[in-house]
């Protein structure tokens, strides 16, 4: 009798992105697929004219390595005829000839420079891969129902914004607040995160052996360093990068999470000192789960990096300004803002205040396309979409009762949704409520009782409801 026996169920493993430990072309940018092509071909030429990062020296050697994020295809070079060595950590294009020399006891091949010349770092025009657009689909397109400025406010998170020394720190500051389904936060930023290799912020750098010298040689650190903290009990360690004092030219950035669902304390340290706050709505879901990650999210970031668009100081001056005079005119319109804009406050107006943090979303966004300069129309663009994220954020905490509800009632997102249709369409029996919101019947009842239970509504007549004014 044959009987069969059921197969094990497969374990899936959600796979990584890797940086310093890559080894396939397809984990590469174009730009280092170039560099390391054209060390390759090098190796092949007499004369040699190459353009290199000098990583380490050890007189009379020193390497040259493509770029400042992949040893692979390094080459050994040799100074002679008293000839200066190149700066570390400098660009420069290397002119010489091949040699063999005896290094620890075995024959190598190495470059004899006869001419050394500084090169900027970004020598070539260094582009990504793919565009913007595609670089915010592929982030989220396991993701929908999610508004494009959350969507793009997000993604400039990731891109980040070069440290400015005589401003602020790099980087941003995020609070998210979920206004969705329960853990839809947790795997919202999981999912997000699966698209970073840990080495980006870690912010350690690579060693790695070179045996032809008997010693180890480091890459720079990618210089990002990455922290995340509950809004409620940020650690000292957090705490301290939140004035953004900048220290060297490491960006820096900061994601603060709130346990409960809405809404915002503007008064909050952690509010006050972020650049910008995030809202996942009700609606928002999962599509799909995908066990694999698109590749093009880490080199887009990581070309994106090589680029710093530069700003002339009547742009900076104007783009403040402007920035200002937006962010004043949305406090105007909003009760919850209109008290908000001194100094150390939430929408501080200070040129280190949100203005600041306005202009640096603008280089962010400048670094995403590839900018050489930054122009006032990418400052007034950035000021657009800053402010359209506010307005939502406050449109959202008045549609689910935020602004009267307080932040100590304990209500699911189904209750507070009946209790504002019942504030605006108070005198409703469990079946009008149903009808008119979609929600069950069976769902409707449950929710009314415990919204009786809680006493944020009252019965106006014989199984008709209405809600308790200022609740």
């Amino acid at each position: 009798m044959m009987s069969f026996l059921p197969a094990p169920r497969p374990k899936y493993q959600y796979s990584t992105v890797r940086f310093f430990e890559r080894e396939h072309g397809i984990e590469f940018t174009k730009y280092e697929l170039d560099q390391m092509q054209h060390f390759a071909e090098a190796r092949k030429q007499e004369h040699v004219e190459i353009t290199g990062y000098v990583a380490w020296c050890r007189p009379p050697y020193f390497l040259l390595l493509p770029t400042t994020t992949t040893p692979n295809g390094r080459i050994i070079c040799k100074v002679e005829d008293g000839l200066n060595y190149p700066d570390l950590n400098q660009y420069s294009t290397i002119r010489g000839n091949w040699k063999v020399d005896i290094l620890k006891k075995k024959l190598e091949k190495v470059l004899v420079v006869s001419d050394i010349v500084k090169t900027k770092q970004d020598f070539g025009k260094i582009k990504p891969d793919i565009s913007t657009k595609d670089f915010v689909d592929i982030l989220f397109e396991k993701w929908r129902n999610i508004r494009g400025t959350t969507k793009a406010l997000i993604s400039q998170s990731f891109v980040s914004s070069p440290t400015t020394m005589t401003e602020r720190t790099g980087g941003f500051t995020l609070t998210f607040a979920s206004y969705s389904k329960k853990n839809a936060l947790d795997m919202f930023l999981r999912d997000l995160n699966r698209f970073i290799p840990a080495d980006f912020t870690k912010n350690k750098s690579l060693s790695f052996p070179v045996p032809e010298l008997g010693i180890k040689a480091n890459l720079p650190k990618f210089g990002w360093d990455n922290n995340v903290a509950n809004i409620e009990n940020i650690p000292k360690k957090v705490d301290a990068k939140l004035d953004r004092i900048p220290q060297n030219t490491d960006e820096c950035s900061i994601t603060l999470l709130q346990n409960t669902m809405g809404p915002f304390n503007f008064d909050a340290r952690g509010m006050v000192k972020s650049d910008y706050p995030i809202v996942l709505e009700e609606h928002v879901e999962r599509t799909r789960v995908s066990y694999d990650v698109d590749l093009s999210i880490s080199k887009f970031i990581l070309a994106t990096r090589l680029s710093a668009p530069t700003v002339s100081l009547d742009v900076f001056n104007h783009g403040i300004l402007h920035n200002r005079n937006k962010i004043t005119k949305l406090a105007n319109d909003y009760d919850a803002f209109s008290k908000r804009t001194g100094n150390e406050q939430f929408l501080d107006l200070g040129h280190k205040g949100k203005p600041l943090s306005i202009h640096n979303l603008a280089i962010s966004i400048g670094r995403s396309n590839s900018l050489d300069t930054l122009s006032t129309d990418e400052i007034e663009n950035a000021s657009q979409i800053y402010i359209k994220n506010l307005e939502n954020v406050m449109e959202i905490q008045e549609l689910w009762g935020y602004d009267e509800i307080p932040a100590s009632a304990t209500m699911s997102i189904t209750e507070r949704r009946i209790w504002t249709y019942l504030r605006d369409n108070p005198d409703q029996s469990a079946l009008e409520i149903s009808d008119n919101m979609g929600i069950p019947f069976v769902d409707i009842e449950k929710n009314i009782r415990s919204l009786l239970m809680n006493s944020a509504i009252y019965e106006s007549g014989f199984e008709r409801y209405s809600t308790v004014s200022q609740y």
